[in-house]
């Protein structure tokens, strides 16, 4: 068995901090629904829905 505190020298860790993030939702009729997630104002900690399409 390996050792689990070991750690690969030439791993990297990248930390990813959004502001806004955006999906897309799939359709059969291509539909599709778009939705939009954005850091709530002025303190950033809650997030806004909105519907973008349809």
């Amino acid at each position: 068995m390996q050792d689990p505190t070991l750690s690969n020298p030439d791993w990297v860790v990248y930390r990813v901090e959004a502001h806004e993030v955006e999906f897309w939702q799939g359709d059969i009729q291509r539909n599709h629904g778009r939705l939009r997630y954005r850091r709530s104002e002025p303190t950033g900690q809650a997030w806004v829905k909105e519907r973008l399409w349809p």
